[in-house]
């Protein structure tokens, strides 16, 4: 389960695919948190909010892993852009 948390190994392209695909479901239930728990519970706390922009956070770091293990394993465009790095 750590290896989802970090840089290190890489990725298929179908398990990028559901990963991706889950984590932005959780990110839209994150987002809608604050609202359901207002209507349902009437509950207009801001603790509600503030763990609302947690989980968003949290959503937000895993899709630039799993974004940055997906390039790693393509090769990313280091070696095209290397030429255009060098002139500056």
């Amino acid at each position: 389960m750590l290896h989802h948390f970090s840089l290190s190994g890489r990725i298929s392209r179908w398990s990028y695919f559901w990963r991706v695909l889950v984590l932005y479901a959780l990110a839209f239930a994150c987002y809608a948190l604050p609202a359901l728990a207002e209507y349902q519970f009437g509950n207009t706390a801001p603790v509600w909010k503030n763990l609302a922009l947690l989980g968003l956070a949290i959503c937000f770091y895993l899709v630039f892993l799993q974004s940055a293990k997906r390039l790693h394993d393509l090769g990313g465009c280091w070696p095209y852009c290397y030429p255009l790095l060098a002139c500056f």
